[in-house]
């Protein structure tokens, strides 16, 4: 599973952290697959990124999260982004324009914004040269599994090598997190089973915290974006594997304030050491540690779950958040029923040829 770190940020942020991170590492840029929304792209990104495109690989995204939130408007936004993906034609991964579901939508709004979202796939696709076919990403969008197969029937006329899933739960002002829970687990889970089935590649837009990782994991999918590290980071939160995040600063209301100690032993049960959070009062004070703290995370838990069972990932989640333990339960338990249906079909088949032949 990938996990693309979304770099929608100042240029400035991405030279400090470019910057402790080879302080720390060695290594002059920590990012082996990024993503980025080039209509709202600050000056300056794009050419940090094509001058490190041999070392990672990019992804533009459509901007979707920002017609969601009303800050662009669709067609407007469809017809800018054509043109900057001809101009910038050197990226590996080019998402279509899409108009993001929110919890609060009624079915009618729903449906409406599905309607955009396959219109887009074609009528998009059209104003790109023929080398952009491959490289092109549909978002799957549908609060019902109906909705979610309809619009990947829509989107494999594109014939595309991968597709992208986006609606999640919405919270906070706005409906502007996204977040996990019972019926976009089982949307995303049918999401997971087409692409399998139409042996294209799964992507997942805007949820891969530590918890949400563990999950998502076992779904499976293939890959994932998040903004969260960084996010955490400017509110004073650090993550940590399995549970989530916490604040060190003591200076917000909204996530529980872990002290030194506590943090210091957490860090042990959950085996994370990096360069970025040994000292307590730097982590406290430099937003960067924390940044690179959570990203170091990210990256050493992605790994861990590569090799673990999904039982030991289960029972770490038990310990740590329950909620996600629930999740992660639904999750296998959507597998096992799937598993056996499939194995009943096959069987059916088999009985089916049998009686055939014998005919």
């Amino acid at each position: 599973m990938k996990f693309f770190a979304s770099l929608t940020i100042n240029r400035c942020h991405i030279v400090k952290l470019c910057a402790l991170w080879e302080q720390e590492t060695g290594q002059p840029f920590p990012f082996s697959n990024v993503l980025v929304s080039p209509l709202v792209l600050r000056n300056g990104i794009l050419p940090i990124l094509h001058k490190h495109r041999s070392q990672c690989t990019i992804m533009f995204d459509s901007g979707g999260f920002h017609i969601q939130q009303k800050v662009l408007r669709m067609r407007d936004a469809s017809s800018r982004l054509a043109e900057l993906y001809r101009t910038h034609d050197w990226a590996d991964i080019y998402v279509l324009p899409d108009h993001p579901p929110t919890s609060v939508d009624t079915s009618q709004q729903v449906s409406r914004k599905l309607r955009a979202t396959t219109r887009a796939y074609t009528t998009f696709a059209s104003q790109l040269p023929s080398m952009f076919s491959s490289k092109l990403m549909p978002v799957v969008h549908g609060t019902t599994t109906s909705q979610i197969e309809r619009s990947i029937v829509a989107a494999m006329a594109l014939r595309p090598r991968r597709m992208g899933f986006g609606s999640f739960g919405t919270s906070g002002a706005r409906s502007a997190v996204n977040s996990l829970t019972g019926p976009s687990i089982a949307t995303l889970s049918a999401f997971s089973r087409l692409c399998r089935t139409h042996r294209v590649s799964s992507h997942v837009f805007g949820v891969g915290g530590p918890a949400s990782m563990c999950v998502l994991r076992y779904v499976p999918v293939d890959s994932f974006d998040t903004a969260g590290w960084i996010r955490a980071a400017a509110y004073g939160q650090v993550y940590v594997s399995y549970l989530g995040t916490v604040n060190v600063t003591g200076k917000s209301a909204s996530h529980r304030y872990m002290p030194r100690r506590e943090f210091r032993r957490v860090r042990e049960f959950t085996e994370h050491s990096c360069r970025f959070c040994i000292d307590h009062a730097r982590l406290q004070e430099s937003w960067e540690h924390r940044a690179l703290h959570n990203l170091a995370v990210l990256f050493e838990l992605n790994r861990r779950l590569s090799r673990m069972r999904a039982t030991c990932t289960l029972k770490e989640l038990t310990r740590y958040n329950q909620r996600y333990a629930h999740y992660l339960i639904a999750v296998l338990n959507d597998n096992k029923r799937f598993a056996v249906h499939s194995n009943q079909d096959k069987n059916l088949g088999r009985s089916s040829n049998q009686r055939g032949s014998i005919g």
